[in-house]
């Protein structure tokens, strides 16, 4: 049996800005692929070079970093690790 194995980066929420998290919320757009859980989101990665209009620049780099490490989710997660380098925003 082949078993068919997904990586995924786990990113502090804090590298998102509030309307970001607004956006994966609602999740109403057929352009992002987002689901909630009680601490974040997980979004899919979407294809090589792709920009996610209604999402911030600052949610796209780390989309961007997750497909530049074979990543095809990002575990948005309130406890997760921050990354040096990315913008970080309080709300």
């Amino acid at each position: 049996m082949q078993l068919e194995i997904v990586k995924t980066l786990v990113v502090s929420t804090l590298h998102i800005t509030k309307e970001d998290s607004e956006v994966l919320s609602e999740s109403h757009s057929n352009e992002i692929v987002a689901h909630s859980y009680e601490e974040g989101w997980w979004v899919w990665t979407g294809e090589a070079n792709e920009h996610f209009a209604l999402l911030s620049v600052f949610a796209n780099n780390v989309i961007a970093v997750a497909r530049e490490n074979d990543c095809q989710w990002v575990r948005f997660d309130a406890d997760g690790p921050e990354i040096e380098g990315l913008e970080k925003f309080e709300w």
